[in-house]
């Protein structure tokens, strides 16, 4: 009977032991996945200080001698305007349309990139889950 009590505590400790395997398993094999994603995504995200110097295209305008515009050329209809110009409701529908969430995290939803990374394993299609930056 001694048998009996002295291996039930081992079978115990085998199946904690064998759980916790699985546990680690799992959890490498999420931050594989995770690595992996990043890495295949960071070969996307264009460097920050591509901003210092971004020009985007705008219309090219003729002016006659006194300021009066004679002609206009472009291939993209871009007004560069300063965060001040644009009207408040204009910024507000903006974030409320792109990220409600935007004014309580710190630029990056992590709820949101991680629904995002799910479907795209899911659907095999890239999906953007990006913020307002």
């Amino acid at each position: 009977m001694e048998e009996q009590h002295d291996t039930k505590p081992r079978r115990v400790a085998l199946r904690v032991a064998q759980i916790g395997l699985v546990f680690l398993f799992v959890i490498a094999a999420l931050l594989g996945t995770l690595t992996g994603v990043l890495i295949a995504f960071a070969g996307d995200v264009p460097e920050i200080s591509a901003l210092d110097d971004y020009r985007p295209r705008t219309i090219t305008r003729i002016l006659a001698r006194y300021g009066q515009t004679i002609g206009e050329f472009a291939t993209e209809r871009r007004l560069v305007v300063s965060y001040d110009q644009i009207a408040p409701a204009l910024r507000n529908a903006i974030i409320a349309t792109e990220d409600a969430g935007f004014n309580q995290h710190f630029g990056l939803s992590m709820s949101r990139i991680a629904v995002t990374v799910l479907k795209d394993i899911l659907t095999g299609k890239r999906q953007g889950a990006s913020t307002i930056t």
